[in-house]
């Protein structure tokens, strides 16, 4: 009996490090949303797929499609995002707590992830809609 319950006591510590650690699923959606000066919509959403999330940036400007930008494809639940904007360089900055995780220069149309030594492209990376309704499409 013995036996039984530190087994049962292991499974139990088991799932809870999963959930701590944002593996389990359970927090698809949006993870954070802003709409600029000019109108246009910008999301970070996640969607759980087998090993972790994967995290995209979309924005969508007036009048043009969704655009995607990749964040990361097996990463660990974001409980929260965060979109700044900086009007006079007109560049939007994704956080994920303390760390940016992507800058978009609208200007240049240039993406770069500062977390990922190189990471340097165009901007949308791809056309494709929001895997979920951010509450204005």
């Amino acid at each position: 009996m013995k036996k039984i319950i530190t087994i049962a006591i292991a499974a139990l510590l088991s799932v809870l490090a999963f959930v701590i650690a944002g593996r389990m699923p359970g927090s698809d959606g949006v993870i954070a949303r802003r709409t600029l000066p000019d109108g246009t919509n910008i999301l970070v959403t996640q969607k759980h797929v087998s090993g972790g999330y994967e995290v995209g940036l979309y924005f969508r400007e007036p009048d043009a499609e969704w655009g995607w930008c990749y964040l990361d494809h097996d990463d660990s639940s974001w409980f929260r995002g965060r979109i700044d904007y900086d009007p006079k360089s007109d560049v939007v900055t994704v956080w994920r707590g303390r760390t940016i995780r992507a800058i978009w220069d609208r200007k240049n149309k240039q993406y770069t992830r500062p977390n990922v030594q190189g990471w340097k492209s165009t901007a949308p990376q791809d056309y494709r809609p929001p895997p979920f309704s951010d509450g204005s499409a």
